[in-house]
């Protein structure tokens, strides 16, 4: 029998706004090499990612797994209608039909629910039984410590050369925060589970550091005790890796000289907002305006560059908050800034809050880029959005070849 494996492609993928997402693929997600080496060795394996390159459909399958994003699902329900009108069973999962699993269900046969590490053999099972459910879903999250290690060899000879690296590597996850708009918390737990580090030390030191190292966990240092121990760990070693972390780094002088001496190269942080109200409207807790300022400069002292991440459309940001958000990163020195337009993912407090408040206009998911405005903000109009959003990517030249080294 034969699984194949699909990412989907997004809504006009040459289009400027797509050029801003392709930060997300400087390296591949695990979730498909780990649904792949969890795969019993009597099934044949193929895998399209269709940011690359087209799906055949005219390829003999036995079963089609699609996940994805938001921004990607329209596409995926496409695929997966493509593949049933064949009389192909269809499954589907991902954190948009996690939260959105009977949306999931008209086109899929199967939808997984949350982690698949429990329930990938299970529906496996009822599949070559022929009894699949509509529905899989795990009684508990995975153990991290019997985690099994992803199969990257699905990337080979393919869309490998096309990441800037493919060592991908998870040591946590969840997170115990709970930000409005973010989904983490409900798919992975509100609190940190950790891999075992000498397992994960060993998967590390199995890839070719040649190529960068990075973490795909949400927040790499948010169990600090973990963290320092990897970092030393990791300082033993001669490799380069990126992640994502809290701006708090800057509040641990141990923690901070040990990520960097560890190696670290750039993280992802979550700046959101420039406005302290709209921090404590979000529930970012981590963050404080005045803070910054001195964070990203101590950061950035230690040759750790930071890929700033912006929020805007809050609902205490006026039509001044562009040209301010720009004196902000001029001001700071920030080296690799990210803005983004806010977006009511599917399963957020927030998008609960627009819904309950009728602000959201567009439920096309196709939309759903943080690149485009699909909901009503409170301080200004839809048109003030786009253009100030339009407007900031104009006017931070001095940055954007920095950027584009990093995968935009």
């Amino acid at each position: 029998m034969k699984i194949k494996f699909i990412l989907p492609g997004f809504k006009n993928m040459n289009s400027r706004e797509f050029k801003s997402l392709m930060f997300r693929y400087w390296f591949p997600s695990l979730t498909i090499p780990m649904l792949s080496a969890l795969t019993p060795e009597n099934y044949e394996i193929s895998f399209t990612d269709e940011v690359f390159e087209k799906n055949d459909f005219n390829e003999q399958v036995d079963l089609v797994a699609i996940s994805g994003m938001t921004a990607q699902i329209n596409r995926g329900y496409q695929i997966a209608d493509i593949y049933r009108s064949k009389n192909v069973k269809v499954v589907i999962g991902g954190v948009h039909a996690s939260a959105l699993p009977l949306e999931a269900t008209k086109h899929a046969d199967a939808v997984m629910i949350g982690e698949g590490e429990y329930t990938w053999k299970v529906m496996l099972e009822d599949f070559e039984r022929g009894g699949l459910k509509k529905f899989y879903k795990a009684d508990s999250f995975s153990d991290l410590k019997c985690i099994t290690r992803p199969d990257r060899s699905i990337f080979d000879n393919k869309i490998r050369p096309k990441h800037g690296t493919v060592n991908s590597v998870q040591a946590t996850r969840g997170c115990p925060f709970n930000c409005d708009f973010c989904s983490v918390t409900k798919f992975f737990g509100n609190s940190f589970r950790l891999r075992d580090i000498d397992d994960l030390m060993d998967e590390i030191m199995s890839l070719n550091l040649e190529e960068e190292v990075c973490f795909v966990d949400d927040n790499i240092y948010g169990n600090v005790l973990f963290a320092k121990e990897l970092f030393k760990r990791l300082s033993e070693v001669n490799i380069r890796w990126s992640g994502q972390g809290s701006i708090i780094l800057a509040d641990d002088d141990e923690l901070l000289d040990l990520c960097a001496k560890s190696g670290c190269s750039g993280l992802l942080i979550g700046i959101e907002s420039i406005n302290e109200d709209n921090l404590i409207d979000i529930n970012k807790k981590t963050n404080h305006v005045y803070k910054y300022k001195e964070a990203i400069k101590k950061i950035q002292s230690k040759g750790i560059k930071i890929l700033g991440s912006f929020i805007l459309g809050l609902d205490n940001d006026t039509p001044d908050i562009f040209e301010k958000t720009l004196k902000f990163v001029e001001d700071t020195e920030l080296q690799l800034p990210a803005f983004n337009i806010l977006t009511p993912y599917p399963g957020t407090k927030i998008a609960k809050r627009l819904i309950d408040e009728n602000r959201i206009f567009s439920f096309d998911w196709s939309d759903y880029t943080a690149t485009k405005a699909v909901y009503v903000p409170k301080n200004m109009s839809v048109d003030e959005l786009s253009e100030g959003y339009r407007w900031l990517y104009n006017n931070i030249h001095y940055n954007i070849g920095k950027i584009n080294n990093y995968g935009y």
